[in-house]
């Protein structure tokens, strides 16, 4: 069964080229793909997956400056130092995210948001539908045995990672379905009908059964 976790997804403007363009003269974003130019002023954006794991290293991402990278702690409390281009600054660290996939493969270059999902990003933000939440699937970390031969670990929370595709770092990301016909949302009310029958159920548990089940 893939084992899938749900997080926040943001775009914010970049001072590099970024993966979506929207000109100033119109409402409509545009996926960056190939070589693209423009005399037309536009703004440049990239996608974030935020988290809120605890910060160790990499990158964070600050609602008022952007993305942001890690140097180091510092000695007061809840406060760390960044840099955000013009060299290191302190902030404070609750106002910080941990960026765990992106569109800038400088940030994350193992955890890379495709061409795929920034065209599915950009429709559904053109169609006025924004997609704010994601899914991100995980799988066990492979483990080296005493012959050399690698084989998948148990599926225990510190032994997981982000799945990628097979030929490169395009994490795998499933997108919130967000229209149901009537014999699916049926379909669902039975079975949620059963699940609560067999376990009880309190609003949390529901909110946690459609997260799971409505896909």
């Amino acid at each position: 069964m893939a084992i899938k976790k749900t997080y926040k997804i943001i775009m914010s403007p970049t001072y590099k080229r970024g993966a979506i363009w929207k000109f100033d003269a119109s409402e409509a974003l545009i996926p960056v793909q190939g070589i693209m130019k423009s005399d037309l002023p536009f703004k440049k954006y990239d996608l974030y997956i935020i988290s809120d794991d605890e910060i160790k290293d990499g990158y964070l991402f600050d609602d008022k400056k952007g993305a942001c990278k890690f140097i180091s702690n510092s000695d007061i409390e809840n406060t760390i130092y960044v840099d955000y281009g013009r060299g290191a600054e302190k902030f404070i660290l609750s106002n910080c995210k941990k960026i765990i996939a992106s569109s800038d493969k400088e940030i994350t270059p193992q955890t890379w948001i495709g061409n795929s999902f920034i065209n599915d990003y950009v429709n559904a933000s053109n169609e006025k539908n924004p997609i704010n939440e994601i899914e991100l699937e995980y799988e066990p970390k492979t483990q080296k045995l005493a012959t050399g031969e690698e084989v998948m670990g148990s599926e225990s929370e510190h032994n997981l990672k982000i799945k990628t595709e097979d030929d490169n770092s395009t994490v795998v990301i499933h997108s919130p379905k967000l229209t149901y016909t009537r014999n699916e949302v049926i379909e669902a009310i039975h079975n949620y009908r059963e699940f609560a029958w067999i376990n009880g159920s309190t609003l949390a548990d529901c909110d946690k059964w459609l997260k799971e089940n409505l896909k």
